[in-house]
């Protein structure tokens, strides 16, 4: 989850992280002035072995709406 700070009016909240990849490494950053995750590392297959590694970046468009993300 994401926590953030609102100092309009001084109140906490929380965003939760992109959904879909359980990969084993992620990141937040700025992507053309939106709010963006990279996504990366070696997922686990049912039996334990490591799949090829994988890198993704999700981007919200529109800033606290979980439905914006798409992933890039």
């Amino acid at each position: 989850m994401i926590l953030s700070f609102d100092v309009d009016n001084d109140k906490f909240g929380v965003m939760a992280l992109p959904d879909g990849d359980k990969l084993h490494e992620q990141s937040p950053f700025v992507f053309e002035g939106n709010l963006a995750f990279i996504t990366y590392g070696y997922p686990e297959i049912d039996d334990g072995k490591l799949l090829d590694s994988q890198c993704f970046i999700w981007v919200m468009r529109d800033y606290g709406v979980h439905e914006s993300r798409s992933k890039c």
